[in-house]
């Protein structure tokens, strides 16, 4: 029982400290891709970013810091019986302090909110960028209209940060709204367990999200064996 036990809290603190980090993970390493879209552009001589060291050491930043700032939860990640199913029923959860929990929510929104705002930014950046030199070489057009093309032309790119919110703000209104209260209403408990859910949906959703809005990631995507394997299996399906 002692070594079911601990293995059981084992689990119950790893593999939930895991789908925390890597799911936010997901968001930051999407707004290093969109920094270095906005280098690119604007340096188009420039190659610090560009170099496989810079890239490896932003990475492995990357990971520390999302990896640290969610460290305390191997801590406090516990089983405890459930009051109403003493006999089967055991929740794993975190029984935070009031300093931690002001943390954690602070963390929380901290990694939806800003790998969303930067990929906004980067992106109005990147538009802003390529119609300003669009209406340097083509004097026949304003730098309005040149601009309100270039928003048309790479509008699929503020469809990954805006899903990501939107997936997000239901776990975060449910979870702050009902946090430490107890839920007897059966609905209540299925829109949590939805809302906890939802938030994993832009990874489950990636290639859908991020590779087949945009025909240039596409075009490398199906270069790739993988992208070659299942172009042969949709052209058989259909």
């Amino acid at each position: 029982m002692l070594i079911n036990y601990l293995f059981n809290v084992l689990l119950c603190k790893i593999i939930s400290f895991l789908l925390t980090c890597f799911t936010r993970l997901c968001f930051w390493l999407t707004c290093l891709v969109s920094i270095e879209r906005v280098y690119v552009t604007i340096y188009t001589k420039g190659i610090w970013l560009k170099k496989p060291n810079v890239a490896k050491c932003a990475i492995l930043a990357t990971i520390i810091f999302v990896f640290g700032s969610h460290s305390h939860e191997l801590i406090y990640y516990d089983i405890v019986q459930d009051p109403k199913y003493t006999k089967y029923g055991t929740w794993c959860v975190t029984q935070y302090n009031q300093i931690l929990s002001v943390y954690n929510q602070t963390i929380t929104i901290l990694h939806y909110i800003l790998p969303c705002i930067i990929n906004l930014t980067s992106t109005f950046i990147l538009i802003i960028q390529i119609a300003h030199k669009r209406a340097n070489t083509n004097r026949d057009q304003s730098h309005t209209s040149v601009l309100r093309q270039q928003f048309q032309q790479y509008k699929e790119l503020f469809i990954p940060p805006f899903f990501i919110l939107v997936s997000a703000l239901p776990q975060f209104i449910i979870s702050f709204s009902l946090a430490c209260t107890e839920i007897n209403i059966a609905w209540q408990r299925y829109l949590l367990m939805v809302a906890y859910f939802l938030s994993y949906v832009p990874q489950l959703f990636g290639y859908i999200l991020f590779i087949l809005p945009s025909a240039l990631y596409k075009t490398e995507f199906y270069s790739t064996t993988l992208g070659r394997r299942l172009a042969k299996l949709i052209n058989k399906a259909t």
